[in-house]
């Protein structure tokens, strides 16, 4: 009878212990795959931030490149507007006092 009891002692000692180690393995890797996971959707949301911030910046940049563009483009047209009506200001200016010196040979050619 002792033996047997010393047989069933030490099975539940065996069953308690390889129980036991079962159960910590599965709960390290619960703890593994929590951890994994986690690092994962936290690479994923980094990544997600990442990439609407490059694509917020390049956004940014595109829409600044066409206001300066829009900008000088329009300082352009209206500096060559300006330079044109200076011009033409100044020819007729010329042309009326280019005539107006004409006047008097007109003038002595007609008595």
């Amino acid at each position: 009878k002792q033996w047997y009891q010393r047989r069933v002692a030490v099975g539940t000692f065996f069953f308690f212990t390889c129980n036991s180690i079962f159960r910590l393995t599965r709960l390290l890797s619960n703890f593994v795959f929590i951890t994994c996971n986690s690092i994962f959707r936290l690479t994923r949301l980094l990544s997600n931030f990442v990439f609407i911030t490059c694509n917020s910046i390049f956004r940014l940049t595109r829409l600044l490149s066409n206001f300066v563009f829009i900008t000088c483009n329009s300082i352009f047209r209206l500096t060559r507007l300006l330079s044109n009506f200076v011009f033409i200001t100044c020819n007729s200016i010329f042309r009326l006092t280019r005539l107006l010196s004409n006047f008097p040979a007109v003038m002595a050619t007609l008595r």
